[in-house]
């Protein structure tokens, strides 16, 4: 858990996760926006940007050996391979968060999610899901993947539903079928917490 300060001084980070195609980007976008007092945590990849992604907005796009390089020097809360490219979440932007004392949100997939509940207690996980044909119909409507890269992606869906019921880290579940109840869903979910 964060040592930082006492769990009370510090900023509570809400971490948005789900599987691919869930809406979880499209969700922390428009809650940063309508939220000001929101600060947006950026994750790195080494994956190209998809069109209209823009580096240091989206994501910070990085080569495989600087992404490396910076994980062995432990800048990384946590890094995970997927669909045979490399994630992580920034230590220095958490930190900076935290001491800060001020909200923000992050998108993580599962595995981010738990490395990040586990280290700083402070943490909000919120598991944002759809239908299985809906994922596959917005990963499809994205346009950015062959149909392979697809199927991997519907695979992982599963994989990653089973990891979430396994480790019970979400201390919210949001449904993503009509976007904006599931918005409205989140952004009681972050008001209460900021006020409690």
């Amino acid at each position: 858990m964060s040592t930082l300060k006492e769990k009370s001084q510090l900023g509570t980070l809400f971490v948005i996760t789900g599987p691919s195609g869930a809406g979880k980007t499209t969700l922390a976008n428009l809650i940063q926006t309508r939220n000001a007092s929101l600060s947006k945590i950026i994750t790195a990849t080494t994956r190209s940007p998809r069109f209209g992604e823009v580096h240091g907005v989206n994501y910070i796009f990085m080569s495989n050996d600087a992404f490396h390089e910076l994980h062995k020097n432990n800048g990384f809360i946590e890094v995970n391979n997927y669909n045979q490219q490399w994630y992580g979440t920034p230590r220095s932007a958490i930190l900076e968060l935290l001491k800060s004392g001020k909200p923000g949100i992050l998108i993580a997939d599962i595995h981010g999610a738990c490395a990040l509940k586990k280290e700083f207690s402070n943490t909000i996980v919120i598991w944002v899901d759809s239908p299985t044909e809906e994922l596959k119909k917005r990963l499809v409507q994205r346009n950015s993947e062959n149909a392979k890269d697809i199927e991997n992606r519907i695979a992982l869906v599963f994989l990653e539903r089973a990891h979430h019921e396994k480790t019970g880290v979400s201390d919210y579940c949001v449904s993503n079928i009509a976007l904006e109840e599931a918005l409205e869903s989140i952004s009681r979910i972050i008001n209460t917490s900021k006020s409690s």
